[in-house]
C-alpha cells in the first residue's frame, strides 16, 4: 500500500494523516520526494531537515561520518512508508474458532519514525521549531543485525521477514534424525504412519517478493548482514502492546524505553533467538539506537575490534575468533570500605544514628527505600 498514492477521507494522502501535528508535518512531502539538499548549515531548522533525511543516523549526529560520505545512505521514505497486507489462508475446518485474518505489517523503521514524530518529549510547543529532546535512529542503510540464509520468523503474527535461502537451507533447520533418507519429508511421528513433506515455496509465489528484503544487497554479498529497519511488525501486535503498557491512571501515557525494549525482546525471540538486539543510548549523537551485540562480518574499510596491525607498544588479548582464549568477560566495580560503611550506617532508620567518620550521613537516607 503506497502511502503516496492512496487517499482516504477528504482526499488527503494517507501519510499526511499519520504525520500531522508533529515534527515531520511540515517536511514529510519533501522527505518523500527527496527535495532536501545536503549541506552543512548553521541554521537549526536546516540542520534538522538534513538529520531527518538521514533518519537521525547516529553516525551523522555523533560526528562519526562526514557529509561527503553520506550519498546512498539517505532514507528511501517512499519505501519506508509502505504497509503490507498478507492474505493468510486458514482452513476453518482444521483450526476451529479461527477466522480468516489479513494482518497489516509496517517496517520497524516506520514505527521508530512515528515515535520520533509525536510520541516523545520535545523542547518547545512551537511546531515550526520543535525537535525531540532525544532522537531515535531509524536509518535502514546504517542499522544492521547479524543474519544468515536460514533465518526466518518463528511467529509471523508478530514479526515477519522473508526467508531468503533455498530449500537446502530450509532442510538444514531439521535434525537428520527427524527426516527420511531422502531428507524431503519428516519421518512418521508417534501414532502416524505417514511422512510429512517439508514445505517448499511454490513456483507461483507472488507474495514473498513483495516483502522488504533483509540481505544487505541484492547480489548475495554480506548475507550475514541484515537490514534491521526492514523487519516487519504486525499492527495488531503493536496496538496490543500499547494497550498493555499504557498507564492505568487516566492519562494512558506510555514510557518509551520499556515499550521499545519489549518490541526488541519479541523481535529477538521470534527471529529464532539468533541475535542479541538491545536498545542503546549514544551520548555523542543524543540518539537511541538498536544495536546487535552479535559480531557481524565487517564491510570493506570497517574496523571491528582493533587496528591491524596493532601499535608496537600494545599487547592485545583477542576476545573473539580462533585466537581467543577468553571464556567469559565481565566488568566489576568496587567501592572503598569507608564509603560502604557510611552507606550501611546511613541506611539506618534512626536519624540520630546517621553519622559516621565525623561526617553527617543524612543525604544517604534515600537508601532506606
Amino acid at each position: 500500500i503506497s502511502n503516496k498514492k492512496d487517499t482516504t477521507q477528504g482526499g488527503l494522502p494517507f501519510y499526511k494523516q499519520i504525520f500531522s501535528n508533529g515534527i515531520f508535518s511540515g517536511i514529510i512531502t519533501d522527505l518523500i520526494e527527496n527535495k532536501i539538499v545536503d549541506q552543512d548549515p548553521k541554521n537549526p531548522q536546516d540542520r534538522f531537515k538534513i538529520h531527518s533525511k538521514y533518519g537521525f543516523a547516529t553516525e551523522l549526529m555523533a560526528g562519526r561520518i562526514n557529509f561527503e560520505n553520506l550519498p546512498g545512505k539517505e532514507v528511501n521514505f517512499e519505501e519506508l512508508l509502505t504497509a503490507y497486507v498478507v492474505p493468510y489462508q486458514i482452513n476453518q475446518e482444521i483450526i476451529k474458532g479461527t477466522s480468516t485474518n489479513h494482518p497489516v505489517y509496517i517496517p520497524l523503521g516506520l514505527l521508530l519514525m512515528i515515535l520520533n514524530h509525536n510520541c516523545t518529549i520535545y523542547d518547545t510547543k512551537d511546531l515550526s521549531a520543535q525537535t525531540p529532546l532525544v532522537y531515535i535512529d531509524f536509518n535502514p542503510n546504517l542499522n544492521f543485525f547479524l543474519s544468515n540464509a536460514k533465518q526466518l520468523s518463528t511467529n509471523p503474527w508478530v514479526t515477519l521477514i522473508p526467508f531468503e535461502g533455498g530449500f537446502k537451507d530450509y532442510q538444514a533447520l531439521f535434525s537428520d534424525n527427524l527426516l527420511t533418507n531422502e531428507k524431503t519429508s519428516i519421518a512418521p511421528l508417534s501414532g502416524s504412519n505417514e511422512n510429512t513433506p517439508l514445505f517448499k515455496v511454490p513456483n507461483d509465489d507472488l507474495l514473498s517478493p513483495q516483502i522488504p528484503k533483509i540481505k544487505f544487497d541484492e547480489n548475495n554479498n554480506n548475507i550475514y548482514r541484515g537490514k534491521l529497519m526492514n523487519i516487519l511488525l504486525n499492527i495488531d501486535y503493536l496496538v496490543k502492546l500499547v494497550r498493555d503498557y499504557s498507564l492505568k491512571d487516566g492519562t494512558n501515557n506510555i514510557y518509551l524505553k520499556p515499550f521499545l525494549e519489549q518490541v526488541i525482546s519479541d523481535v529477538n525471540k521470534y527471529l529464532g533467538n539468533f541475535n542479541a538486539l538491545r536498545l542503546a543510548y549514544n551520548d555523542g549523537g543524543n540518539t537511541f539506537q538498536i544495536v546487535d551485540d552479535q559480531v557481524m562480518p565487517p564491510l570493506q574499510g570497517e574496523t571491528i575490534l582493533s587496528p591491524n596491525p596493532p601499535p608496537d607498544n600494545v599487547d592485545l588479548i583477542p576476545l573473539v575468533g580462533k585466537s581467543s582464549i577468553a571464556k567469559s568477560l565481565e566488568i566489576k566495580t568496587e567501592i572503598s570500605s569507608k564509603l560502604s560503611n557510611m552507606i550501611a550506617i546511613s541506611a539506618n532508620a534512626d536519624v540520630a544514628n546517621k553519622a559516621t567518620l565525623s561526617t553527617n550521613g543524612d543525604n544517604f537516607g534515600f537508601i532506606n527505600t
